[in-house]
């Protein structure tokens, strides 16, 4: 016996469902993203305590940029899996739920964002928006340690473990550009479109 075709009712509801199961994933993300953030700053601080403490522990400088790009790494994952939840709302569940309820204003909250960051101007616009505390975290700290550390670098152990410094603060770079290129293009797109651009 056939299965009958769910009605719009049902069809409706699964939408609803899915929909409210993906919200809570990237709630779920978003606050990990904060708890990895919030370890890498502890993780800084203590390492740069016990590094200045004491001129011959300045060599544990040498584990920022390692564990800033694993946190860092984490922290873009989920900002990737945020980003591609958000596109799928955006092009296949929201249509369908709107189109169901025959209100064209439902679920607009995504485009609303991106217009909003696409409205802002100067240094408040792109990267350097609310994404500051991440890109010090990740980036600008662990570079500055990787500088410094070279300074009184001496031996083939430590060039080789600052050399993976290095290494891994570029691949940090690499993963963020790459996890958030299609939201800044389509923030791009928004801007150059005009607020009321769909």
């Amino acid at each position: 016996m056939e299965a009958s075709e769910a009605g719009p009712s049902e069809r409706l509801n699964v939408a609803i469902a899915e929909f409210n199961a993906l919200r809570a994933e990237i709630a779920g993300r978003s606050s990990a993203q904060h708890g990895l953030l919030n370890l890498s700053l502890v993780a800084t601080a203590a390492i740069g305590t016990i590094a200045f403490s004491d001129a011959a522990r300045r060599p544990v400088l040498l584990l920022l940029p390692l564990l800033s790009c694993i946190f860092g790494i984490l922290y873009f994952d989920h900002h990737f899996a945020i980003a591609t939840i958000g596109k799928y709302v955006k092009s296949e569940l929201a249509p369908d739920i709107r189109h169901h309820v025959s209100w064209g204003r439902a679920l607009r909250w995504e485009e609303f964002v991106r217009v909003e960051a696409s409205s802002r101007t100067g240094l408040a616009k792109g990267m350097v928006r609310f994404d500051l505390p991440i890109i010090l975290a990740f980036v600008v700290v662990p570079a500055l340690s990787t500088i410094y550390v070279a300074s009184f670098a001496s031996g083939p152990w430590f060039w080789a473990a600052w050399s993976a410094g290095v290494l891994a603060e570029a691949l940090t770079v690499v993963v963020g550009v790459v996890a958030t290129r299609d939201w800044r293009s389509e923030t791009g797109r928004h801007d150059r479109g005009g607020a009321g651009s769909t």
